[in-house]
């Protein structure tokens, strides 16, 4: 699986953040009606899952509400999360991601 990560940057100063599974392209087509625009003028639009949260995110920091009230009801308190690497020394990982 391949993912990619966005962070919208605002004049304002806020940063939302996004991401999505299995579509790790993003087309300059898809950014460049985002420009010098305000992100609420972009609800309900079919953008890219990874656009659409970073915009949430920032509407929700612009507000300061959870991203998740400006789209229902919350859902659950928490989310479970696990994750697994192979076994190996703390300098291998390190070798391997400089």
């Amino acid at each position: 699986d391949q993912q990619v990560a966005v962070k919208i940057h605002t004049d304002a100063g806020i940063t939302g953040h996004g991401s999505y599974e299995d579509r790790p392209d993003i087309a300059p087509s898809e950014i460049e009606p985002l420009i010098d625009t305000n992100p609420f003028d972009h609800l309900h639009n079919d953008y890219n899952l990874a656009i659409g949260m970073a915009l949430y995110d920032v509407m929700g920091k612009y507000l300061e509400v959870p991203a998740y009230k400006l789209m229902g009801r919350k859902v659950r308190d928490a989310a479970p999360v696990a994750a697994w690497t192979r076994p190996c020394a703390p300098d291998v990982f390190a070798a391997e991601v400089a």
